[in-house]
């Protein structure tokens, strides 16, 4: 699943159920394979956060 931040300011670092992903940046490829609840975080250099919960089903 591709996915894009907007605003913020320098680096991104982006976590899923509070693990850091591998890849960093405004454009990630988020690749699950279980279904169950998730929450992903994206946090820039500033300490700007964004965060989303959504259901694999």
């Amino acid at each position: 699943m591709p996915l894009q931040s907007s605003g913020g300011a320098g680096e991104r670092w982006w976590f899923l159920n509070g693990e850091p992903l591998t890849e960093r940046g405004r454009n990630v490829t988020l690749h699950l394979t279980d279904k169950g609840d998730y929450q992903l975080l994206v946090m820039d250099d500033v300490g700007q956060i964004a965060t989303v919960k959504f259901v694999m089903q």
